[in-house]
């Protein structure tokens, strides 16, 4: 799964959860517009950030080898 493929599914979550842009980004501590940069591949995100996302959403990346 590519960044892209994650920060769908982050967006996904967000909507079904209730939350808007704003409410992830102040989870964050970014600004709104810093989110949907992200949301839209418009600026990439850092391996922090990305892990703040996917925690304000309950969800955790784990890594490891390709199968």
């Amino acid at each position: 799964m590519n960044v892209t493929e994650i920060l769908s599914q982050i967006d996904a979550r967000r909507r079904a959860a209730g939350l808007r842009q704003i409410d992830l980004a102040d989870r964050v501590g970014v600004t709104q517009g810093m989110v949907s940069h992200w949301l839209t591949g418009r600026h990439s995100i850092s391996a922090r950030d990305l892990d703040r996302l996917l925690e304000v959403v309950g969800r955790e990346l784990r890594t490891g080898p390709r199968r």
